[in-house]
């Protein structure tokens, strides 16, 4: 009965996300084998990493039956996913003290990768321009965290890597630079 009360976009949007976060848990809590090459590219990370974009562009997921308007919100969506990667992969090597991945040159990479497809987009996708730089602008945030990693505790630091993937959002909240 309470699928009737629901939309077809809803319902989409919420499958979406409902498969993610299945996917995670399986991959965190599963006691099943998994082969060591799929291990690294199936990771607790990269399943946060999709579950986070997923619960981020729920609500632009109807946007994608428009053929003109697809592209740049994949593009968007991909980003995000690479940055909450980066997030967790960041922490996980800070409390671990193990890094899988050159964490400096990812993030720069990632960076400049949003930067220039921000400016690819400009002209003809403000609205995934705008949040490809507040993206940008938080990869380069985590960069700088993790220069200046060995200043903190590491709760600290797993809250500080949060905290950079919120303060550009904060910036396009109106009104909000100017408080």
């Amino acid at each position: 009965m309470i699928f009737g009360l629901m939309s077809l976009a809803a319902r989409e949007r919420n499958s979406l996300i409902a498969t993610a976060a299945l996917a995670y848990f399986s991959g965190v809590h599963a006691p099943a084998p998994i082969p060591r090459w799929a291990r690294r590219i199936v990771s607790k990370e990269f399943l946060v990493g999709i579950l986070f974009a997923a619960g981020c562009s729920g609500p632009t997921l109807p946007l994608l039956h428009s053929p003109s308007r697809r592209w740049p919100i994949v593009l968007t969506i991909v980003f995000l996913a690479v940055l909450a990667w980066l997030n967790c992969t960041a922490i996980a090597g800070w409390e671990s003290e193990k890094h899988s991945i050159n964490l400096p040159a990812v993030a720069l990479l990632l960076a400049l990768f949003g930067l220039g497809l921000a400016i690819i987009l400009a002209p003809s996708f403000a609205p995934s321009s705008i949040l490809l730089i507040c993206a940008a602008c938080s990869a380069l945030l985590l960069l700088l965290l993790h220069r200046l990693r060995s200043r903190f505790d590491s709760l600290t630091l797993r809250a500080l890597a949060d905290v950079v993937l919120l303060i550009p959002a904060i910036l396009l909240i109106p009104g909000a630079g100017s408080l």
